[in-house]
């Protein structure tokens, strides 16, 4: 059983991915409620896969945990997350958008922040397939490491191509090529999964 402090896990979205975020919630001691459109009975057989500290709820119950993870498709996170309290939660953005045609320049992330506003939205856990996610990150013997975006409130000018502001000094790519030795930043943090 988990500590009173210990924050719970929301995970709206019931595949690969939501699956594997339950699972290291749980690693990490965390209870966890998962949810997808279909409703809670439908995730019966997930449940006791994950096993204990796992629940089956409805999205307002994921949404309503201390932190909670967008696992659905791109063209479903506006249906999901619609109508929902966001005061005073972390949401991880686990979606990809594969088109960003339909982004108006703008980063996905932006794009969910503002439809879960006030929530502190952090982009994690999209990059890697989900069986490698869900895997023990010390297996033979390393130590994998993914990397946090965290969407401020205030939104900062971006390039299409890279998540810092770019210097008027430099080329977009220079700026990158910068944010890759700046990872360890107030808006990027390694996390051990």
């Amino acid at each position: 059983m988990a500590p009173a402090d210990t924050k719970s896990v929301g995970i709206i979205g019931a595949g690969r991915i939501g699956k594997a975020m339950a699972q290291i919630a749980r690693r990490a001691g965390r209870p966890v409620v998962i949810a997808n459109s279909r409703g809670p009975q439908s995730l019966a057989s997930l449940v006791q896969e994950l096993g204990g500290g796992v629940t089956a709820g409805t999205v307002d119950d994921a949404a309503a945990a201390d932190i909670v993870v967008l696992a659905v498709m791109w063209p479903d996170v506006s249906r999901a997350v619609d109508g929902l309290d966001w005061s005073g939660r972390v949401l991880i953005d686990a979606t990809n958008d594969f088109d960003p045609s339909d982004l108006n320049g703008r980063t996905s992330s932006e794009v969910v922040a503002d439809l879960v506003t006030p929530a502190r939205v952090v982009k994690a856990a999209n990059t890697f397939a989900a069986a490698v996610l869900a895997s023990d990150p010390q297996q033979a013997g390393g130590q994998r490491v993914i990397f946090l975006s965290v969407t401020t409130p205030t939104p900062r000018p971006t390039s299409p191509t890279c998540s810092r502001p770019p210097d008027s000094s430099s080329s977009t790519s220079a700026g990158c090529a910068r944010e890759a030795t700046c990872n360890r930043s107030a808006a990027h943090s390694p996390a051990t999964t």
